[in-house]
């Protein structure tokens, strides 16, 4: 009789405890992302500093391992949400502009499938809308190689069937970041302009029709890795600076073979010659840009949206720079002037 109770109670404190398991999953759900990639990562930095201090006294009984454990927990003690303050780490951050889709069952599949590659890439998530999904790498939770993590999730994105295309938006910075706040209420933050470049990215992105669209520092960090090119240029009038924007096509995939690497040069050597050329077209000599184009053309794709696209806006650029020269007697006049004089 008494185990047959035992048994019994056994039973309901089991039913209870899945219960709760049930719930704290929900509850997860609403909390700060970068919460739980911080109770993530001290969970790993802790079983990885147990593992080697283990290893340490098997190989050294007599060794102290204070100083190597202390060297540890030093970065990781930086993300760690009790401690107040900001400090400066080089992160990625990525804003991904969702299809606009109203039905309530497609959405909600759309999301979590962006949402579980993100989690898998050990991706934080800034922020959550209706239009946008923010996330950030190596920021509230250390990762190694995260400009490239972030490059091969956001080609993964893109192969998600959706109906419409994607657009993403990736920079990468040495930045502040931390948790703010007092006793009362904490909250992990980004600072700097990283987080209005991506979003500045993704909105172009989503204007041209390219899928993943990248700033200068982030296309120089995955040469050799990816394939990029220039595809526009956007003047920001607060500092009176040139944004360049590249285009993320595809990923390098080195094989056994010896042709990958004359294929590889092959095409560095194309993806130079196009950035040349985009670099002139939109800078003060469009005539030499088409020029270039024109070269290019035989290597590139007739049915390439973005070659047509700024042919067209190389030739409008040449026809505007003369009426402009005729009208005003600027010559010669960069495009940034003429740009500066319609605004």
């Amino acid at each position: 009789y008494q185990r047959r109770v035992h048994g019994m109670e056994v039973q309901k404190i089991n039913e209870s405890l899945m219960i709760l398991l049930e719930h704290i999953t929900e509850y997860k759900k609403f909390m700060p992302q970068a919460l739980l990639a911080n109770l993530d990562d001290t969970k790993e930095n802790e079983n990885l500093s147990n593992s080697e201090s283990k290893q340490d006294k098997l190989a050294n009984p007599n060794k102290s391992n204070e100083n190597s454990s202390k060297d540890r927990t030093t970065s990781s003690n930086s993300r760690n949400f009790t401690h107040l303050g900001t400090y400066k780490a080089s992160i990625t951050y990525v804003v991904i502009s969702l299809p606009p889709i109203y039905d309530n069952n497609t959405y909600g599949r759309l999301v979590d499938e962006v949402h579980s590659r993100i989690i898998a890439s050990k991706g934080v998530i800034d922020y959550f809308n209706e239009n946008k999904i923010a996330f950030h790498f190596n920021a509230a939770a250390s990762i190694s190689e995260h400009r490239s993590v972030a490059c091969s999730m956001a080609l993964e994105i893109l192969s998600i069937p959706s109906g419409h295309k994607w657009a993403v938006g990736i920079s990468t910075q040495t930045t502040f970041v931390g948790y703010i706040g007092g006793h009362s209420i904490k909250a992990f933050v980004v600072l700097g302009e990283i987080k209005q470049h991506a979003e500045l990215l993704c909105e172009v992105a989503l204007n041209l029709g390219v899928g993943i669209a990248l700033d200068k520092k982030m296309a120089e960090s995955i040469n050799g890795q990816f394939e990029t090119r220039i595809v526009d240029v956007v003047h920001i009038k607060r500092n009176n600076t040139k944004l360049w924007i590249y285009e993320l096509t595809k990923l390098i995939k080195r094989s056994e073979h010896n042709e990958w690497m004359y294929e590889l040069a092959e095409q560095s050597k194309t993806n130079q010659s196009w950035d040349l050329a985009i670099k002139a077209l939109l800078g003060d000599s469009p005539s030499n840009g088409i020029q270039l184009l024109n070269e290019l053309e035989p290597d590139c794709n007739s049915n390439d949206f973005q070659f047509i696209r700024l042919k067209k806006i190389g030739n409008a650029l040449i026809d505007r720079k003369e009426l402009y020269s005729q009208l005003y007697g600027l010559n010669p006049m960069t495009n940034f002037e003429i740009s500066l004089m319609e605004a």
